[in-house]
C-alpha cells in the first residue's frame, strides 16, 4: 500500500472546477498532484532526472487512487470535519492576452470596447483547515530505492492546486488502507448528484505534460514550423473518471430499476465554427431526423453489402437507435441561491444544441448490438469526416447545414456528459414535448394517467407513482411545442399527436435514458432527472 498524505497550511484547497470556474474542485483531482510532482522532478539535478520522472510515472500507470478526503458543501451547512465548506470570493476583471489576430488587420485594441478584452477571474476554494487529505493506492508497492527518490519528490513540492495553495505532502506505505466511509472511490453511473467528475492521471499524462510544457516554450505551428505568437494545441491530461464518497454510496438504494430499452450512447459535438447557424432546442426534432438521414447517406443502398446496419434503418416495432439532440438547458435554481451568485449556470441556460446522442437498443432487445455498433461507428467516422477527411454537413430545414465533431478531451460541457441522462432517479420531467402514441378514448385525470402508463411500458418503464401535465417546460432554455410546418411532410408523421410537458414520480429509482412518446426516436420525450423541491409550474 502507498500513501500520499498533504496538509495545506493556510488552511484551504485553491482550485478551480474544470466544468465550472467559478466552482471550487473538490476532491483534489489525482492528475493535479501527478502534476506537481512531474515539475518537482523537473527542478532536480540532471543527473537525477530519468530516477524520478520514472518514479511519476509509476504513479501515474497505477490506476485511479482512493482519495481521502471529506464531502464538501455550502458553508452553512459545514461542520469542518465530515462536511468542509466550498468557499467563493467576489470576481473580477483581469486585461487577457490578444491573440495575434486580434492585432493585424488594422483592428487594433479599442480603448472604447473593455468588455471583450477582460476576462473574469473567480477567486474560489475549499475550507479544509488543519485536516489531511491522502492520495492511496491499495495494491501498489515500490521498491526501496524508488521509496527514496519518491520521498525526496514530495519534499520538493510546496504546492498542490494553485499557487495559493500551500501544501506539505508525505509518503508512508505503514498501516491498512482508510475505510470506505472516509474515501472517494470510483463509481458508476448509478450516483446520481453525489458523483463527481475527477481527473486521474494515465500512464501517457507525464510525457503529454513534458509536450505541453515544450510547447509553450517553442510553439508551433500546424505544419510544424514554429509560431510568432503562442499556439498550443488542446492536450488531454489525463482521463476523466466518475468518484463517489463512501458515505453518499453507503446512502445509495442498491440496484435501481433498468428498463433494459436503451444501450450505448455515441455522443457527438456540434461544431460551432463550421455551421452555418447553431441549432436550439425548438429544432431536435428536425435534427435528430435529419442527422439520422445524413448518416444513412454515408451507407450504399439498401440490399447490398454496403448497407446501413439494422438498428438504423429499423422502423415501427423493430428495435432501432434514437438520434437525441442535447440542448443546454438546466433547472431554475431557488431565488436565495440565484441572489447569491452560486446558481451554476442555470441563468445562462439558453437552449442552443451542443450536440447529438445516437443512442442503441439494448442487447435485451438486439443480441448483436455490439457487431452492429461497429457499422454505425464506421458511419459516423464518414459523417465526421474522421475517415475521408471531408466531414458531411447535416441539412436541418429551417436551420441549415450543422457540421458534427468529435466532443473535446478537455472542458467537456456537461450536456454531453453521457451520466447525466443515466444516472437513476425517483422523479423526471420533460426535457423536449412529449407526443402523446395515443388519443384519450375518454377525458378525466384517470385517463390520463392510464395513458401516461402506457406510454412508460411502451420503453419498458413501470407504471408511475404520480404525474403532472405542465403549462411549459420545467427546465430554462428548453422548448415549448414542436411546430413541423418547416419539415417535408414525410417526417412529420411522429408529430401526429397531442404534445405535453410532463413531471413523472416513480416508486423507486429509475435508470435512464428516459425517452418517452412516438417521436421519441427523434429527440422529443426526453426525460432529465429534477430536483423536487425546485420552483416550477404545474397545472
Amino acid at each position: 500500500m502507498l500513501r500520499i498524505t498533504v496538509r495545506f497550511p493556510l488552511g484551504v484547497y485553491h482550485a478551480q472546477s474544470t466544468a465550472d470556474f467559478a466552482t471550487a474542485e473538490w476532491p483534489p483531482h489525482p492528475v493535479r498532484l501527478i502534476a506537481a510532482l512531474t515539475a518537482a522532478a523537473h527542478g532536480r539535478p540532471a543527473a537525477d532526472l530519468d530516477a524520478a520522472l520514472h518514479v511519476v510515472s509509476l504513479l501515474a500507470g497505477a490506476g485511479p487512487p482512493l482519495i481521502v478526503a471529506p464531502r464538501a458543501g455550502q458553508p452553512d451547512t459545514a461542520d469542518g470535519r465530515a462536511l468542509v465548506a466550498r468557499l467563493r470570493g467576489a470576481s473580477r476583471w483581469a486585461p487577457r492576452n490578444h491573440e495575434l489576430g486580434e492585432l493585424r488587420g488594422g483592428k487594433g485594441i479599442s480603448p472604447r470596447d473593455p468588455g471583450r478584452s477582460r476576462a473574469e477571474v473567480h477567486k474560489v476554494g475549499v475550507a479544509i483547515g488543519g485536516m489531511p487529505i491522502g492520495f492511496e493506492w491499495p495494491d501498489l508497492t515500490l521498491e526501496q530505492h524508488a521509496l527514496e527518490v519518491l520521498g525526496e519528490l514530495v519534499e520538493d513540492l510546496t504546492v498542490l492546486g494553485t499557487s495559493r495553495s500551500a501544501a506539505l505532502v508525505s509518503v508512508d506505505t505503514a498501516g491498512p488502507a482508510s475505510g470506505p466511509q472516509t474515501v472517494w472511490a470510483l463509481a458508476g453511473a448509478d450516483g446520481g448528484e453525489a458523483v463527481a467528475q475527477v481527473r486521474v492521471a494515465t500512464a501517457r499524462t507525464p510525457a503529454d505534460m513534458d509536450a505541453w510544457h515544450a510547447r509553450r516554450s517553442a510553439p508551433l505551428r500546424r505544419d510544424g514550423t514554429v509560431a510568432p505568437a503562442p499556439y498550443v494545441p488542446p492536450v488531454a491530461l489525463g482521463d476523466e473518471v466518475s468518484y463517489i464518497h463512501g458515505t453518499d454510496a453507503a446512502a445509495l438504494r442498491s440496484d435501481p430499476f433498468d428498463p433494459e430499452w436503451w444501450g450505448d450512447m455515441l455522443i457527438v459535438a456540434v461544431d460551432r465554427d463550421r455551421s452555418q447557424d447553431r441549432p436550439k432546442a425548438p429544432a431536435a426534432f428536425a435534427l435528430g431526423r435529419a442527422t439520422r438521414k445524413a448518416l444513412l447517406d454515408t451507407y450504399g443502398p439498401e440490399g447490398t453489402t454496403e448497407e446501413a446496419p439494422a438498428i438504423l434503418r429499423g422502423r415501427g416495432g423493430q428495435p432501432h437507435a434514437a438520434f437525441v439532440p442535447l440542448s443546454f438547458v438546466a433547472e431554475p435554481e431557488s431565488r436565495d441561491r440565484e441572489r447569491s451568485g452560486a446558481s451554476g449556470g442555470a441563468s445562462f441556460a439558453d437552449g442552443h444544441t451542443l450536440g447529438v446522442a445516437v443512442i442503441l437498443p439494448h442487447p435485451t432487445r438486439v443480441p448483436d448490438v455490439a457487431r452492429q455498433r461497429l457499422e454505425v461507428e464506421v458511419g459516423l467516422s464518414r459523417l465526421l469526416g474522421l475517415a475521408t477527411q471531408e466531414a458531411v454537413a447535416v441539412r436541418v430545414p429551417g436551420v441549415g447545414p450543422v457540421w458534427l465533431r468529435v466532443p473535446e478531451s478537455r472542458h467537456v460541457a456537461m450536456t454531453l456528459h453521457e451520466a447525466r441522462y443515466r444516472q437513476p432517479s425517483t422523479h423526471w420531467s420533460t426535457v423536449t414535448p412529449l407526443v402523446h402514441s395515443r388519443y384519450q378514448p375518454r377525458k378525466g385525470e384517470q385517463a390520463l394517467f392510464e395513458q401516461i402508463a402506457a406510454e412508460c411500458s411502451d420503453v419498458g418503464l413501470p407504471a408511475p407513482a404520480r404525474v403532472a401535465v405542465r403549462r411549459g417546460p420545467r427546465f430554462r432554455g428548453a422548448p415549448g411545442p414542436i411546430d413541423g410546418r418547416a419539415l417535408p411532410d414525410s417526417w412529420t408523421g411522429p408529430l401526429r399527436g397531442p404534445q405535453a410537458h410532463l413531471d413523472l414520480w416513480f416508486d423507486e429509482r429509475v435508470r435512464g435514458p428516459v425517452l418517452l412518446g412516438r417521436a421519441r426516436h427523434f429527440g422529443l420525450g426526453l426525460c432529465l432527472p429534477f430536483n423536487d423541491e425546485a420552483p416550477g409550474r404545474e397545472r
